[in-house]
């Protein structure tokens, strides 16, 4: 079975879970139980690599991972909804597109020395199918997200955050001499075609972050 195969039916899996506990749950309340326990094992990779020697990577992948799995917690169902939809589809739509129409436009590549694999075409897909998928989710839950300034920014922008955490997993497991798409055995065979926790998660905790911190200074 190939890489993509794997990687298909593992995202399938995981979008059925998110969506089942979302929809059947008050405040979404099981979802953010899962997420943090994805959270849990992204830490445990981290712990596996030893990435507490490298100090500054405990820093800003540490946190992100802490402070947006608690904060997630204090997220109405309606951001969590939207945060969970514009990371998702970034990661999704920027791997798809890269795929796709990579090096269609130009062979330069945006982080060429952090994550060689990664392309511009990827990424201007991966933010315009973004905020798609945010705006339209704007307008199929109006009654709770209709003028909510958090609501619209995340809607438009989330994809911005989502690859700023994507490039930190990418530049921490690159510092420390990783293959990109690597995990641990254990979180490999959880989530196989992934690369791993913090490969799939730290682009959602960041947007879950980023939400949470606009919703404090917005409301």
């Amino acid at each position: 079975m190939s890489d993509f195969t794997r990687r298909f039916i593992s995202a399938v899996f995981l979008a059925s879970i998110i969506t089942l506990t979302f929809c059947c749950t008050e405040e979404a309340i099981l979802t953010k139980i899962f997420l943090a326990l994805f959270a849990s094992i992204a830490i445990y990779e981290m712990w596996y690599y030893r990435l507490w020697v490298h100090y500054t990577h405990v820093v800003d992948i540490g946190t992100i991972l802490v402070f947006g799995c608690i904060f997630m917690f204090w997220l109405p169902q309606s951001i969590l909804g939207l945060v969970i939809l514009t990371a998702f589809a970034y990661d999704t739509f920027a791997y798809l597109g890269g795929k796709t129409y990579g090096e269609y436009i130009t062979k330069k590549r945006p982080f060429s020395k952090t994550s060689p694999n990664k392309t511009w075409e990827g990424l201007l897909i991966g933010l315009v199918v973004s905020a798609m998928v945010g705006v339209a989710f704007l307008f199929l839950w109006p009654e709770n997200l209709s003028g909510n300034k958090t609501a619209i920014i995340i809607a438009v922008f989330g994809g911005f955050l989502a690859a700023f955490g994507d490039y930190l997993g990418s530049h921490y497991k690159r510092s420390i001499k990783l293959p990109n798409g690597s995990g641990t055995p254990f979180t490999s065979l959880l989530l196989p075609g992934h690369g791993g926790f913090i490969d799939r998660f730290l682009s959602l905790f960041t947007t879950a972050l980023g939400a949470e911190i606009l919703n404090y200074f917005l409301r």
